[in-house]
């Protein structure tokens, strides 16, 4: 970096310390690009040259949420057309911007939005085929910045097709997490058939990471094709297929994969964390005893099962959380919080779907009672048993689960179930957002604990016998 920009960029980088995101932006744009700009496209000129880089006809861009190396690169490169894939929010938020700055005429360039939220590798990949027939000439595909399942699909699409991979990189400020104006350098990969490898590496545990298993399958699997030794790979296939299956609830598929995973770890005396793995074989064999059973009634009465059922439902539902699919989640902990109901009343004969209250005559006028206040109404007692019900007569019941809790506790755990009962994805048309799902989450928390005590079980040792490795 030339000390000329020295102390704009650490200025810069002060402003991002500070939080001061826009003030950053603006202070970039105004005082920092064109000095940036200058001498990276002095830097390609070079290249270019000196045979180092050729001249492109066409230009890729797997956007990400970013404006500046995507000028810098129009700029320097001047491709005769550009193609854009992108999500929405690049489009309405980042491309007027760069079409401005690059001076590009509408017939320079073509714009395809692919919807980000649970797209996957092939559909990428197909969106990219669909233009392939105008790529003609000499075609670069940049990989700086894009959104990671849009450039990984866009990564296999240029090795299939053999463009180049071409991309920005920079010197780099931990603390911030930003890249070091001024330091950037056009790096050109030749022969992306040569070097795949580690790129499908590197993107296969992206999406493992982020349990987007099937991706991640495809990436090793080509993997197992191209590397002289594929024995890592042929076993992380195994574990995504497992994970695919499991997340899925596809138990009995899962425990197959994951016990030929197994053998394989030890046939290749491999060092994939095999106590975690073997945990999960644990778990997997127990879920799997769900397959056998024909009714819920049979169901309820067992108890290993139905505690794995639960932690299993939990810890589904934390992996969404993490991949921000909050509908997805509490979807899950609404049927643990269910399927809590229904176990602790089948410990009272009280099955869910045709409820007898004979054994339990008091029942009636205390939920005529409890139903007055809490919902300005005597209700009788329901023929068919819901979340809200269930723990209601949990409650009358004195069950174990609403021991010492008071009707105020009732009332703040119907809270968070009607928000889940007013969202999109049951009968309403709200969103459900972090602070709901938190809400809910506690409660499950919490009465996964009780279960767990009540069954001299160690909650935490079950979570982990239900925790998907990470690569």
């Amino acid at each position: 970096m030339e000390d000329s920009i020295k102390p704009l960029v650490e200025e810069l980088h002060e402003l991002v310390r500070h939080g001061k995101l826009k003030e950053a932006k603006k202070f970039y744009w105004k005082n920092i690009h064109s000095l940036v700009e200058k001498r990276f496209i002095d830097s390609v000129n070079k290249k270019i040259e000196s045979k180092k880089l050729p001249q492109y006809d066409w230009l890729i861009i797997p956007a990400g949420l970013e404006e500046s190396y995507y000028v810098l690169l129009i700029n320097a490169l001047k491709p005769k057309k550009i193609y854009f894939l992108c999500t929405e929010i690049f489009r309405n938020e980042f491309l007027e911007n760069i079409i401005k700055k690059t001076n590009l005429k509408r017939e320079q360039y073509i714009v395809n939005v692919i919807n980000y939220k649970g797209m996957d590798l092939a559909e990428v990949y197909g969106k990219i085929k669909e233009k392939a027939h105008l790529f003609n000439g000499k075609v670069a595909v940049d990989l700086t910045r894009g959104k990671r399942i849009i450039s990984a699909g866009a990564a296999i699409m240029a090795s299939f097709f053999g463009f180049d991979i071409i991309y920005i990189d920079e010197d780099w400020e931990v603390d911030i997490k930003r890249g070091v104006p001024g330091s950037e350098d056009l790096i050109l990969v030749r022969n992306p058939f040569h070097i795949f490898g580690d790129l499908e590496k590197n993107y296969a545990r992206i999406m493992f990471n982020q349990y987007n298993f099937n991706s991640s399958k495809v990436l090793l699997q080509e993997l197992c094709k191209k590397v002289k030794d594929p024995r890592e790979y042929e076993v992380l296939t195994l574990i995504s297929e497992t994970y695919d299956y499991w997340n899925a609830f596809n138990y009995n598929a899962a425990s197959k994969k994951i016990q030929e995973a197994l053998r394989k770890i030890d046939q290749f005396d491999l060092t994939i964390e095999r106590e975690t793995l073997k945990g999960n074989e644990e778990a997997l064999i127990i879920l799997s005893k769900i397959n056998t059973v024909q009714k819920i009634d049979e169901l309820l009465k067992d108890d290993n099962l139905i505690l794995h059922l639960l932690i299993d439902l939990y810890t589904n539902a934390l992996r969404r959380r993490e991949s921000r699919r909050l509908d997805d989640a509490i979807v899950r902990l609404y049927r643990l919080l269910e399927l809590i109901s229904q176990y602790r009343l089948a410990s009272y004969d009280i099955i869910t779907s045709e409820p007898n209250y004979k054994n339990h005559p008091e029942l009636k006028e205390k939920y005529k009672e409890i139903t007055k206040q809490l919902y300005n109404q005597e209700r009788e007692l329901p023929f068919e048993i819901g979340i809200k019900d269930g723990h209601i007569l949990l409650f009358l019941l004195e069950d174990e689960i609403w021991k010492n809790k008071t009707l105020e506790d009732m009332k703040k755990f119907l809270g968070p179930i009607r928000l889940r009962d007013n969202s999109i994805i049951a009968h309403g048309i709200e969103t459900i957002n972090d602070k709901a799902f938190k809400k809910i989450e506690e409660m499950s928390e919490e009465f996964l604990k009780i279960t767990c005590k009540l069954l001299s079980k160690n909650l935490q040792e079950l979570i982990q016998q239900h925790k998907f490795i990470k690569l």
